[in-house]
């Protein structure tokens, strides 16, 4: 309730600081979403499914289906994310993490608010789907040496489909973006 109170808050004080340009008197709507394919690379997961601890169904051997949708309503936007995303690749700050198992520049950039068009910009993570953390791949990390010199491997890992999820998630959200980019809503009147 209290995040729900906080959350109109700042939308109405945000609406005060900026009031919506629509001059036809309605904000017009559109929906892309897009299904995609993702290798489950995670052991652990594989297994708890085979044992019917997860039941959640797979498209192909070792490969799970999700969705993405991405909304617009008049200047605001809205991207699902079918789990639970790392917030650097939400806001920018991706980096080459000393001690990660893939020594590679980030490759989920740019991060995903600068792809969304519009002043005020929601991303609804466990939307739509839930696959666990997605962890930018520079930063993956279940082998030694751990990241920053820790003595174990990072939490979210073993949480995770696999270190392909971020990449194929945020080049999907880009494509879908920029698909919403050329389609624009359909006129109502």
């Amino acid at each position: 309730r209290a995040l729900g109170h906080q959350l109109a808050k700042r939308v109405l004080e945000e609406i005060r600081l900026r009031p919506p340009t629509i001059e036809t008197g309605f904000a017009p709507i559109s929906i892309h979403a897009k299904t995609m394919e993702l290798p489950l690379e995670n052991r652990h997961f594989l297994l708890a499914s085979m044992l019917g601890l997860i039941d959640r169904g797979h498209s192909s051997w070792q490969h799970v289906r999700t969705e993405l949708a991405f909304i617009t309503i008049g200047e605001v936007s809205v991207m699902t994310i079918p789990g639970e995303i790392y917030p650097e690749l939400v806001n920018g700050g991706v980096e080459r993490a000393p001690g990660g198992d893939f020594d590679l520049d980030p490759v989920e950039v740019p991060p995903i608010r600068e792809l969304m068009p519009g002043p005020i910009k929601f991303i609804w993570g466990l939307g739509n789907d839930e696959l666990g953390y997605i962890i930018p791949k520079s930063q993956w990390d279940q082998l030694p040496p751990f990241l920053y010199g820790a003595s174990r491997s990072p939490y979210g890992e073993i949480n995770s489909l696999g270190p392909n999820t971020a990449p194929l998630l945020h080049e999907a959200i880009r494509e879908l973006i920029e698909k919403a980019k050329v389609e624009p809503p359909p006129s109502i009147l």
